[in-house]
């Protein structure tokens, strides 16, 4: 008994090892749910992106007419200025006007309570269908949490590219590891609650 378990358990390891190219990409994948962009009443930018991919697509959404603005979000101060203030500053250098954007100022520390502070704007402002613009690997998480905290509001995930991320190559890249980990692991005590 105890040789077939030792063989069964090298067998299960090879097997994985030699089949990583099939299961990697789908654990990498699996962090990615976004859907096209159609027309909506605002589009969100999430906080915690500083390469400025977030605020240039939701500024390309707008500029494509699928919101007449879209809502930046502020949760803290940078070398004492707000994030919010940051990207948009930004976007302004990048060719788009200041026009396109409003900051929405609040002290979230995570996408939890950034879900929270943008029930109220988008409830107080009669916002009820929303584009939410986050990080390709950050839409599912993202999505669910939103969805769970504002079940009135219509949203969609818009995936913004992640530099040196690809989910069906992840493992090949230092940056894309970390990327990874990080999001599994918060994805995972989201599935907890914790």
């Amino acid at each position: 008994m105890r040789r077939y378990t030792i063989r069964l358990l090298l067998f299960l390891f090879l097997a994985t090892a030699l089949s990583y190219s099939l299961w990697l990409p789908f654990l990498g994948n699996y962090l990615v749910s976004a859907s096209q962009p159609e027309p909506a009443d605002t589009i969100i930018v999430l906080a915690g992106d500083f390469a400025g991919k977030r605020i240039e697509t939701a500024g390309d959404l707008v500029r494509r007419k699928f919101a007449p603005f879209a809502l930046v979000s502020g949760p803290s101060a940078i070398y004492a200025k707000n994030e919010a203030d940051l990207a948009i500053d930004y976007a302004i250098t990048q060719g788009y006007p200041r026009e396109l954007f409003r900051s929405v100022y609040h002290h979230s520390d995570s996408t939890r309570d950034e879900a929270l502070a943008f029930r109220q704007y988008l409830l107080q402002n009669n916002l009820r269908k929303v584009l939410i613009v986050t990080s390709d690997f950050h839409t599912r998480r993202a999505g669910a949490i939103f969805r769970r905290t504002m079940p009135e509001i219509q949203t969609r995930m818009i995936a913004a590219p992640t530099a040196g991320f690809d989910p069906a190559t992840w493992w090949q890249s230092r940056p894309a590891r970390k990327v990874f980990f990080q999001e599994w692991l918060k994805t995972l005590a989201d599935w907890l609650g914790i």
